[in-house]
């Protein structure tokens, strides 16, 4: 794979997916209302005639702006008038009559006389034409001729934010604004820079473009992009409404508009707007690709596919298009025909970082082993699959055969599993670029992504309620067709979770308690859009698997169902939930307000901080004092606790970590109650008190690997029951797959309940991970599958054994009674 193309001296290189983003940019200009006789272009100073011609395509009359440009592109092929036609013609899928004109400027000889306007022509010509690196050259020239013309500085800028190339974009478009604080094109610019990274800032700049500019189309579709992106399409439909009255016929706004329409299930509206674009340009292929892109959004993958098909019929050669259902088809599980289009793109636009980065993991990917389980297609890392392979079918059936049962609906199939060894390589099969530090898993409808246990130090995460949170969005995202709100299938999935097992789902819940004591959970009719704010969205996972679970506690598991079925049929908001529930919104935050104050009133009062908890080292006099006066204060509680274990007061230190407890059980960590009484308890010796503080901290710290070989190695020195070591070991299996030893010691246990397939799973594992003793771990799978009734694979197993230990004792033994 050739890496993305990399322009001289200021370079084009990606620091953002393209894909995903609307292509607000049809020319490099913003045009002025002209009232204060100032002309606010992004390419020196315009003459007159171009000047009305831009107010004309502004407003969408193409043909009059057509009229005005004309004549003067006629006395003069290198000017601006020869420019603009040639832009206006690529505008209305003209491209013969553009590449007449553009060309021509393109090609222009230029000379030490060559004036930073005449360079920034020649780059926006060949820009137009595609040629990036003739463009990148003529407005490095551009800006060094014409320094102190904001013009130059955004004219690159918007080469660069068209090349992928945010972190120059806004290097070039701070610099224009330096020039000139109210240069409203390059405010835009530098709006669309910062649309995904900072969207406040960028709505700050959009309507600044705006104060100076009231008839920027470019500003107002701006402005709606980011409504949609926090779910509110009230006020996109507003904005798109003001850019329509500007210009009824722009071809960008009645792209965004038939987007909206057809997410909206306007289907009339949509199949209007598209008719109005194409009348305009047969070949605008944007007319179905936002729609697809906003389908996107919304998870209709499946719908999105079609329209970008539909895109690609009027207009084959569009690099986005190609890109974007490359992507979609990805997200479909069509791993073989999106490559296709990746590569088409990549052909075309070698500078998208994004598309590269996918076409990399493709690559990658086809290395990983392949797995089909029935309906399962399952993809690992041929390093990890040896294991892996062992346990990842067996949690995805038992989690669908569950989900089926309960929500009485068979998935579509086949159902794509893919885990990652590199946390990278799944954040680009999910949205293109590396990063999303946050995310572990991903799901599509059909498509599921996740870091393998590799991807991240062992104890960092576990990959099995992971997968299993995943599955459920399976369930959620098919029975709804796709159309569940964000807050409904992430709550339900970690709902899930926390039913797929009990030590699952609770990480975040202290975390929620506390901002609830402070006010700083949302309401229900805010629920939703939390989930695009960083600073939020774990906040709104928690507390919507909350309200997931209220649901089914107060109106049962049908009428969760019922409300999905609902989303399906095409309701939203509180529609939905009258004709799901049978309950206004109002009524079920009444319910659900009930429900956060009877479950943590009580802990948010018990973690209040105390003031007077300030005393020396060592005073166990003032700590005492101070906890006696706060009796139910959990930090004063946990600090008493210390203070006493320190003076040796170990019974009293004791009570008093057993009262913060309870105060907060769910409160996890070193420093927490349980941590510290398995620490108290170790230090005496006490190995059956540490066990159970070790068990009772386990219960809220599934991925605490740590404490639960801590806790494994307390039992099997206290001669613990199977009962018990067990789930200690299981955990530990989870967390590390990787740990042969942990799988053997599983796999006797395992054995000795009579349990000799799952003892066989075991000992495989404990084999592809490398075991100690290998001659051993061969015998012990022999012996599994002994008392499997597998002779002939016995077999096998004894004599790898033999191989590897010639004169092993065991290994003959076994062999010799399977002669027998």
């Amino acid at each position: 794979m050739v890496p993305p193309m990399k322009f001289e001296g200021r370079r084009l290189l990606s620091q953002r997916a393209r894909i995903g983003l609307l292509a607000l940019i049809m020319a490099v200009f913003t045009v002025s209302d002209g009232r204060d006789g100032r002309v606010a272009f992004a390419q020196g100073n315009i003459d007159p005639t171009v000047a009305k011609a831009r107010a004309e395509m502004n407003q969408g009359r193409y043909e009059e702006a057509e009229n005005i440009l004309k004549s003067a592109a006629v006395k003069s092929p290198a000017g601006d008038s020869a420019l603009e036609l040639g832009l206006l013609y690529q505008t209305l899928g003209r491209r013969a009559e553009a590449q007449a004109l553009l060309a021509p400027i393109a090609n222009l000889p230029v000379g030490p006389r060559t004036t930073g306007v005449e360079y920034a022509r020649l780059g926006r010509a060949a820009r137009a034409l595609g040629q990036m690196k003739l463009a990148n050259d003529a407005y490095i020239l551009a800006t060094e001729r014409a320094p102190k013309d904001p013009a130059m500085e955004t004219g690159f800028g918007e080469l660069f934010l068209e090349g992928h190339d945010n972190a120059n974009a806004l290097k070039s478009f701070q610099a224009a604004i330096e020039l000139d604080e109210n240069f409203a094109p390059a405010e835009l610019g530098l709006a669309e820079t910062l649309i995904d990274e900072n969207p406040p800032a960028a709505t700050e700049l959009a309507r600044k473009a705006l104060a100076s500019d009231p008839v920027s189309v470019r500003a107002h579709l701006l402005l709606a992009r980011i409504a949609l992106d926090k779910s509110d399409r009230d006020a996109a439909k507003a904005e798109i409404a003001l850019a329509k009255a500007i210009s009824p016929t722009g071809l960008d706004t009645l792209a965004l508009s038939g987007g909206l329409a057809y997410v909206e299930n306007r289907q009339s509206d949509f199949q209007a707007d598209v008719d109005a674009a194409l009348k305009i340009n047969p070949h605008f292929g944007e007319a179905y690709r936002v729609p697809a892109e906003l389908a996107a959004s919304s998870y209709w993958f499946e719908e999105a596919v079609a329209l970008n098909r539909r895109a690609l019929a009027i207009d084959p050669d569009n690099v986005h298009i190609h890109a974007e259902l490359g992507v979609q088809l990805l997200r479909t599980g069509d791993e073989a025909e999106a490559r296709d289009h990746l590569e088409t793109a990549f052909k075309t636009d070698p500078y998208d970082r994004s598309v590269y980065n996918l076409l990399t993991m493709m690559d990658g990917l086809d290395k990983f082993e392949v797995i089909r389980d029935g309906d399962l297609i399952i993809k690992l890392d041929s390093k990890e699959a040896p294991v892996m392979r062992e346990f990842v079918g067996p949690l995805a059936h038992r989690a669908l055969e569950q989900y089926e049962k309960k929500y009485q609906f068979t998935p579509k199939g086949p159902i794509l599993i893919e885990m990652f060894p590199r946390h990278d390589d799944f954040a680009v099969r999910t949205v293109g670029l590396p990063g999303m530090l946050g995310a572990l898993g991903a799901c599509f409808g059909r498509v599921v992504t996740l870091d393998s246990p590799k991807a991240r130090p062992p104890g960092d995460f576990n990959w099995e309620p992971t997968l299993w949170h995943e599955l459920g969005h399976v369930i959620t995202l098919q029975l709804s067709r796709q159309r569940v709100p964000r807050w409904l299938t992430e709550g339900i999935s970690v709902y899930e979770e926390k039913l797929g097992q009990p030590d699952w789902g609770r990480e975040g819940e202290l975390t929620f308690a506390a901002a609830y004591g402070k006010g700083e959970i949302m309401s229900l009719r805010e629920l939703n859009a939390a989930f695009t704010d960083p600073e939020k969205i774990s906040l709104a996972y928690y507390e919507a698997s909350l309200l997931a679970e209220h649901i089914v506690d107060t109106y049962g598991w049908p009428a969760l169902r019922k409300l999905l079925v609902t989303y399906g049929e095409g309701k939203e908001g509180e529609a939905a939930l009258q004709e799901g529930l049978a309950v206004s919104i109002d009524t079920l935050q009444a319910g659900f307000d009930k429900l956060l104050s009877a479950k943590y009133s009580a802990v948010v009062k018990a973690m209040a901080p105390v003031k007077e908890l300030q005393v020396p080292d060592g005073n166990v006099g003032n700590v005492a004092a101070v906890a006696a006066a706060h009796p139910d204060s959990y930090p004063a509680q946990v600090a008493l606790g210390q203070y006493l274990w320190k003076a040796g007061k170990t019974e009293d230190a004791y009570r008093a970590l057993e009262h913060a407890a309870q105060l907060v059980p769910m409160a996890t960590g070193p420093k927490s109650p349980h941590a510290l009484m398995a620490q108290m308890a170790l230090e005496r010796n006490d190995r059956p008190r540490a066990i159970t503080e070790l068990e009772e901290l386990l219960k809220s710290a599934h991925t605490d690997l740590d404490s639960a070989r801590l806790l494994a190695r307390q039992l099997e020195q206290t001669g613990g029951s199977a009962v018990r070591l067990v789930p200690v070991y299981e955990l530990i299996a989870a967390l590390d797959p990787f740990d042969a030893a942990n799988h053997a010691a599983l796999g006797r246990l395992k054995m000795r309940a009579g349990d000799a397939p799952a003892a066989a799973r075991e000992f495989r594992a404990e084999i592809a991970a490398g075991p100690l003793d290998p001659a051993a771990a061969h015998s012990d799978l022999a012996e599994s599958y002994i008392a499997s009734g597998d002779r002939t694979q016995a077999k096998k197993e004894a004599l790898a054994a033999m191989e590897i230990a010639p004169g092993y004792p065991r290994a003959q033994d076994l062999l010799l009674k399977l002669v027998q």
